[in-house]
């Protein structure tokens, strides 16, 4: 993943976290703690072990789906669909 497609899903991510009808209630349990959508975002803001693995993530996966994607697209589509 390119910085710029790194930039716009980090952007795309924080629109996501703070936007979200319920950023204060958690959604998602990793590692033994819950989330909440703005906790989720700094996460990965602040770590760059887990950013890089979620960056790894979305490029696998743009790389493996069956239409041409970017990993932007993808968070663009999962927000969308109020999946993330």
């Amino acid at each position: 993943m390119t910085k710029d497609e790194e930039y716009t899903v980090m952007s795309l991510l924080e629109r996501w976290a703070f936007g979200h009808p319920d950023k204060d209630r958690p959604f998602l349990v990793m590692m033994g703690r819950s989330f909440t959508p703005v906790e989720y975002y700094n996460h990965i803001r602040e770590n760059s072990e887990f950013r890089n693995t979620l960056f790894n993530f979305l490029s696998e996966q743009s790389e493996r789906a069956i239409e041409p994607d970017t990993p932007a697209q993808m968070i663009r589509r999962a927000i969308e669909a109020n999946v993330l």
